[in-house]
């Protein structure tokens, strides 16, 4: 017989990330106007593995984000275990996130047309009706809480990384901000080039353009001096792993190096 799983406002749960390191979200309302999903707000502070969990400590941190999820699917498949309860404070806590979406469908004369989604932005708050306000204020950007129930395994990237990676006309606006100390690797082909991106936060580090003729030029420092991470609308398609970052390194700059 399965366990049952019976989750509560105020309840604090732990991410354990790599075997690395430890953070904490707390489950802390309800959205009775979407879908009376549970919201979550996820603490900044990383914690080493052998912490012992001080709930006090945990929820005085600051917030990282906000998000609505379904918390018994994290803890069905292990993503996350609840560690304690506080009840302190959180009612202050619903009015703070602002959510954000935005369509590429608009009803004109109630006639239902493709539109540019940068243009047909909706925002919400926790329990309240969403209003729709156009084009995405330069003021809201960095501010805005993706919306949607997202599943455990968006909400782990979100931790790990300090972004969602699944692709969205809504990132054309909105701004995703990796955490300084994560590592991203990306891959884009335009015209016969291939170009292979390692980033560390909002930096590349690492830069490989593998031509047509299998001709490449690698790069690296601290940064170098291109585009920021958050510049760029990543597809969930373009996200690569270390490994392939590292293959495609290796690779292409034995190939260079045995042509100079």
């Amino acid at each position: 017989m399965a366990k049952r799983i019976v989750t509560k406002i105020g309840d604090v749960f732990c991410v354990e990330v790599d075997k690395k390191y430890k953070r904490f979200f707390q489950y802390f309302c309800n959205d009775l106007t979407y879908m009376n999903s549970s919201v979550i707000r996820v603490f900044k502070k990383r914690y080493p593995m052998d912490y012992n969990p001080n709930i006090e400590e945990i929820v005085s941190d600051e917030v990282d984000f906000y998000s609505h999820t379904i918390i018994r699917d994290g803890i069905e498949w292990d993503s996350w275990y609840k560690v304690g309860k506080h009840m302190g404070h959180l009612e202050e806590e619903i009015d703070k996130p602002i959510f954000g979406m935005c369509f590429h469908i608009g009803c004109i004369n109630g006639e239902y047309i493709e539109i540019d989604p940068d243009s047909n932005w909706n925002i919400r708050k926790i329990n309240q009706e969403s209003i729709k306000i156009g084009v995405l204020p330069e003021s809201l950007r960095d501010i805005v809480q993706p919306g949607g129930v997202f599943p455990y395994i968006e909400i782990r990237d979100r931790i790990k990384y300090g972004y969602y990676r699944y692709t969205s006309p809504m990132y054309n606006l909105l701004r995703r901000h990796p955490h300084p100390y994560a590592h991203s690797y990306v891959k884009k082909d335009m015209d016969g080039t291939s170009i292979y991106l390692h980033f560390k936060g909002e930096h590349v580090v690492q830069k490989i353009e593998v031509f047509s003729d299998g001709s490449s030029i690698e790069e690296e420092g601290k940064p170098l001096p291109l585009p920021l991470f958050w510049e760029t609308n990543w597809k969930n398609d373009d996200f690569i792993t270390e490994k392939e970052f590292k293959t495609a390194w290796k690779k292409y700059r034995h190939i260079e190096n045995d042509s100079k």
